[in-house]
């Protein structure tokens, strides 16, 4: 065989190899991958933490979880703590309240998503100090800080709403004094508005009342009380306001977007303080917190207060009722977005 039919069948073999690994990588299909980012650390207290994160990317496959994961380990996982992102995820910025952390506790945050069976971990994590629980003051609240919108009762009437901090999550304070509280209401005369400090279990006391005669609709209200009252962390502790006349298809309440801290961040009442129930339980649409924040003060800090006599409570009767499920309460309903 001559040298030149050498190179032409050499020529040919090379050919063939070189088209059958064009052939080949025609044959790869690309899949976008998705990508998400850790974003800032605000409203930090001793037991909660507003945090942000960002979608870059939603990939080519649907996404079905996204939100933050966290640990006092760094590089959290979905393995550890996770709060979950509400809504559709879309390209863009998200916020997510964490709540139940420990105090002057150093947390570690990653935003993640899942995807076509994978998790998708941010490349970067955020870190946090959870305040100490000796602050010379502190708000203490559930929600994220926010207004995201309004409930009330369709066929309009009283209600009382209220968040509740349990025994273990006062522990740190018992002593101390309530000074103020903020709440946000959306719609004005003729409905009244009466701020509530109640004390006990699942059917607690009325200790305190101040009313506020005019309050600015639709904005943060930050009353000071006329006597400050004083927490005793043995106890349950709540704290809101009660609603009276409001009329049909009006929503004064304002809340934040949710999740809501079930059993606390969303306490209600429909029978003058005879029965109180969590909103998104009876009303899983509704799963928000109350624009409600009780600002508290060290014992050092109100010492020239302590001899001030309590203000009397105003007198409530509960209404006379029949039991209640969740069919009684189709009443509560969210207005429409502004």
């Amino acid at each position: 065989m001559n040298l030149k039919l050498h190179i032409r069948i050499l020529s040919g073999l090379l050919f063939l190899f070189l088209a059958q690994q064009f052939y080949s990588c025609k044959k790869v299909d690309l899949e976008r991958t998705a990508f998400v980012k850790t974003g800032q650390v605000a409203n930090i207290t001793a037991t909660s933490a507003l945090v942000y994160g960002s979608i870059i990317d939603l990939g080519s496959n649907a996404v079905t979880e996204f939100g933050l994961a966290y640990s006092t380990s760094p590089e959290p996982t979905v393995n550890n703590q996770v709060a979950l992102a509400s809504g559709s995820a879309a390209l863009g910025e998200y916020s997510v309240a964490i709540t139940g952390l420990s105090a002057n506790t150093q947390y570690f945050v990653r935003s993640y998503l899942k995807s076509g069976g994978s998790v998708v971990y941010a490349t970067t994590s955020s870190s946090f100090t959870t305040q100490s629980v000796n602050p010379g003051n502190s708000w203490l609240h559930y929600d994220d800080g926010t207004n995201f919108d309004g409930i009330g009762l369709n066929a309009g009437g009283d209600f009382d709403v209220a968040i509740r901090f349990a025994p273990s999550d006062i522990s740190a304070y018992n002593g101390w004094k309530i000074t103020k509280i903020r709440f946000f209401p959306k719609i004005g005369s003729p409905i009244v508005y009466t701020l509530e400090i109640l004390t006990g279990a699942d059917v607690p006391g009325l200790n305190y009342t101040q009313e506020v005669p005019s309050p600015i609709i639709d904005q943060w209200n930050e009353v000071t009380l006329s006597t400050p009252f004083t927490i005793n962390a043995s106890t349950d502790l709540w704290v809101g306001y009660w609603v009276q006349n409001q009329q049909a298809g009006t929503y004064p309440v304002g809340c934040d977007a949710g999740p809501a801290e079930a059993g606390k961040g969303d306490m209600i009442s429909m029978d003058g303080l005879g029965s109180w129930y969590s909103l998104s339980t009876i009303a899983p649409s509704l799963n928000y917190n109350f624009n409600i924040q009780v600002y508290i003060v060290s014992q050092t800090g109100i010492e020239k207060q302590l001899l001030i006599e309590e203000k009397p409570v105003t007198k409530r009767i509960p209404a006379t009722s029949g039991s209640y499920n969740s069919n009684s309460f189709g009443s509560f309903i969210q207005s429409s977005k502004k």
